[in-house]
Formats: C-alpha cells, structure tokens, sequence
C-alpha cells in the first residue's frame, strides 16, 4: 500500500513536468535544446494553423514573416524594452534573461522536489502509525 502510494505520487509528478525535447540549431552547426510543455506545444499548433490567415506560405521559420523571412529575436527584444521605457534597456539581453530564467527554475525545481519528500515523509509516518 505505502510503495503503490508513493510510485502512484512520482507518476504523477512526472506527468505534471512532461516536456518534449526539441533541437534548434545554434552557432556553428552545433544543436541547442529547448524543452517544450504540452501548453507550449498547443499554442505553438495554434500558431502554425493561423500562417495561411498572415500570408505566410512557404516558410521554413517558425517565427516568419512575409518580409525578411524570420523574426529577428534580439530586434524584438531590444523595441520590447525601448517601448518599456527601460533606463538601461541595453542590460537586458536574451543570454541575461536564459540565464535568470535557469536560476528561477532550479529554485523552483528544488522547492518541489523539497515539497516531494516531505510529502513521502508524511505519508510514510501516516501510514506506518
């Protein structure tokens, strides 16, 4: 009862942090993996239904357009912060915000993980008394 309650909270857990593993290709023909959840995934089958509705055809970009071919990232990024009205919009660079975001998700993977095992704790001494 105890190993069937606690497999049954891991299996759920791992269901809770399903992603699929995509490979985009990066600087010198080296790949970069990026993770995907099942909602990104959604909106990202959303977006690709919607490409015939922006006259997008024939477009090998995820993120296209009909004039240069793709979005360019760090041109988004740094107009985002200029309409921010940012006073130093230029320390605001997508390697700074990965990096910021790896930091959030490792303090939040540990705070779930921490959660999981006095989760177990408390079951294992419920059940056992």
């Amino acid at each position: 009862m105890k190993l069937e309650l606690i497999l049954s909270f891991i299996a759920a857990v791992m269901h809770f942090y399903r992603v699929d593993l995509v490979q985009l290709p990066g600087k010198r023909n080296r790949r970069v993996p990026m993770l995907i959840t099942p909602e990104v995934t959604r909106a990202m089958d959303e977006l690709v239904k919607k490409r015939d509705e922006c006259d997008i055809r024939n477009n090998a970009y995820f993120f296209a357009n009909s004039s240069t071919g793709h979005v360019d990232n760090w041109q988004v990024l740094k107009d985002v912060c200029m309409s921010a009205g940012l006073t130093k919009p230029h320390l605001v660079t997508s390697t700074n915000l990965r990096k910021y975001i790896a930091t959030v998700t490792q303090v939040n993977r540990l705070s779930v993980i921490c959660f999981s095992i006095y989760f177990i704790i408390v079951i294992s001494e419920n059940i056992t008394t």
